[in-house]
């Protein structure tokens, strides 16, 4: 497994790995949020006997869709975390901060903990930049919204009432 680290092959002081997280990567994973990219992640093991300390780092540019057009675009995205690993009787990824690790099976499966920083990297709305999204879109967002309706057609009842507001 490509995401994967053999705890126990990992000599005691600081193991540095590299990833790069690639459109395959990204697919596999299944998401819906995150197209592709081209992301490095660093991961460095500290390990001190049976306690590690695991620091990641996720730097890259990621292709989604354009919330306001719905075109593809790249975001620019950054994260970091760090979390504890212990061998235990059985593996449990429940804990954020503390990983446990089987110690008949000594690996550390990192593709979800990656593919989930390079989501919570993400902005919560993901836009082009003004100017950049596709101008089909925005002329029928623009025809359909209801800012647009409402100065079209107004209601006489509506105006009626904002004329006593205005007295």
């Amino acid at each position: 497994m490509e995401f994967s680290i053999q705890l126990a092959g990992l000599k005691n002081g600081s193991n540095e790995l590299e990833y790069e997280l690639e459109d395959g990567f990204f697919a596999e994973m299944g998401g819906e949020k995150i197209l592709g990219g081209g992301v490095k992640a660093v991961v460095n093991v500290e390990k001190t006997g049976s306690q590690m300390r695991v620091d990641v780092r996720v730097e890259g540019v990621v292709k989604t869709t354009c919330d306001r057009c719905l075109e593809e675009m790249e975001v620019k995205i950054e994260n970091e975390e760090e979390f504890g690993v212990r061998m235990g009787s059985e593996t449990s990824y429940e804990d954020e901060d503390m990983v446990i690790i089987a110690e008949d099976d000594g690996m550390l499966q990192m593709d979800e903990r990656l593919y989930e920083m390079c989501i919570v990297a993400l902005p919560i709305v993901c836009v082009h930049e003004k100017g950049k999204c596709n101008e089909k879109m925005i002329e029928i967002l623009e025809a359909h919204s209801a800012s647009s309706n409402e100065e079209k057609s107004s209601d006489p009842r509506w105006d009626a009432l904002k004329n006593i507001i205005n007295k």
